[in-house]
């Protein structure tokens, strides 16, 4: 089962990085899925979202973003639990504090899954942006 959900980590984050349609991202979510941001300097006070929140966020996400991408730098799988080191790239349509249009955006994020019957039920993100 573990590495059955190591392979679906990787698949939403592609998902994401692909602009899925909200309906197709969240048949990787389970019953009362939440995304806990811990602070960071988008989310100084960080924040709770569940599945709607979420994929609201993420729409907004892509009027910002020409384009993103995921590149899992180190994965580790414990039962359900799927804890991921992560670079994500994401080149800006419009201009982020120091950083112009069709710049690239950086964070290293600690991301950590939970799964039940093979679907996501709690994310928990730690991420870290290069300067902006």
């Amino acid at each position: 089962m573990a590495r059955d959900n190591l392979d679906t980590a990787k698949r939403y984050l592609a998902a994401i990085a692909n602009n899925v349609s909200r309906d197709e991202l969240a048949t990787f979510f389970g019953p009362g899925m939440e995304v806990t941001e811990m602070p960071n300097r988008i989310y100084p006070k960080g924040q709770k979202r569940d599945v709607p929140a979420m994929l609201e966020g993420l729409e907004r996400g892509k009027k910002m973003l020409r384009k993103q991408s995921y590149t899992v730098l180190h994965a580790m799988e414990d039962g359900d639990r799927v804890s991921l080191e992560v670079l994500w790239e994401g080149v800006l349509a419009v201009p982020v504090g120091t950083l112009t249009a069709g710049a690239t955006m950086r964070a290293y994020s600690g991301m950590f899954l939970e799964f039940r019957d093979g679907k996501i039920i709690s994310q928990r993100n730690y991420d870290c942006f290069e300067p902006f």
